[in-house]
């Protein structure tokens, strides 16, 4: 990872984010970009021309605060376009490798019953997304969660994580969500892909299941409850099945996460 790309509206969920990508720049060496995106309507508009100047100069003041306090490289871009926030941002995605994202967090109601604007934002996004809700802190990733359903898909994709686990020396555990009544059989098959899953990794896996009719719900449970400082997902593009299954628990995690939720693209699914 060199470049992390940065969307602002100047809103505390923002600065926020800001000041965790800050962070996760100066670990890994990577520079940073803010960006504001701002609408054709406004620049159209002859009396709002100078809050867009404005707003160009707290950017750049911003980004000049960022360099000065984290010792990183960090610049700022402002575009203005008529498409929606998502898609917009995915125009600039091209020259970068992080996309991190402010949310509200559980207290947002926009955000707890729609995802707000970090679920279109994932769902339109080609890089990963490192989505932090308001007032959660930077604290390292010593603790990894990858929440993925390998029982049924038979994989474990979990290699767009380990610049992760390796830079920061991560443990990294794999939830499984099944029913809340399985078979023996079941089980049994569960613990034979730990089995495989780890003998053919260097990295030692640790494995977590949780029995729930939810499966957003019981992620939800598992991060309360046990505190990791990062849970991981990743996006398939397969089956409708899949996609209605991961957009689901996406989309609920986006507005209620608890802690750093980082979201990647699972290629070739």
């Amino acid at each position: 990872m060199k470049r992390i790309l940065c969307p602002t509206d100047f809103s505390p969920a923002s600065d926020n984010a800001i000041a965790f990508a800050a962070k996760v720049a100066q670990s890994t060496g990577s520079t940073m970009t803010l960006l504001h995106i701002g609408s054709i309507f406004d620049v159209l508009d002859v009396n709002l021309k100078p809050s867009l100047a404005l707003i160009r100069d707290e950017l750049e003041l911003q980004s000049l605060q960022v360099s000065r306090t984290f010792k990183i490289s960090c610049d700022s871009d402002i575009r203005i376009s008529y498409q929606q926030l998502s898609h917009a941002i995915q125009e600039c995605e091209t020259t970068y490798d992080l996309l991190v994202v402010g949310t509200g967090g559980p207290n947002d109601l926009l955000a707890l019953l729609s995802g707000g604007h970090a679920y279109p934002i994932i769902r339109a996004s080609t890089l990963p997304v490192l989505l932090i809700p308001e007032g959660v802190t930077y604290q390292g990733f010593q603790k990894i969660t990858f929440a993925f359903d390998y029982w049924r898909t038979l994989i474990l994709p979990y290699e767009p994580l380990l610049w992760l686990v390796r830079k920061y020396q991560s443990e990294l555990t794999i939830l499984q969500v099944m029913e809340e009544s399985i078979s023996d059989e079941a089980e049994a098959e569960l613990l034979q892909l730990q089995r495989k899953f780890n003998s053919d990794q260097t990295r030692h896996l640790n494995f977590h299941t949780t029995h729930a009719r939810e499966v957003p719900d019981a992620i939800s449970h598992y991060v309360k409850h046990n505190h990791p400082d990062l849970l991981a997902m990743c996006v398939t593009h397969d089956s409708w099945i899949k996609r209605i299954f991961h957009r689901s628990a996406i989309k609920h995690l986006a507005g209620t996460a608890r802690c750093p939720l980082y979201i990647f693209p699972m290629e070739n699914s």
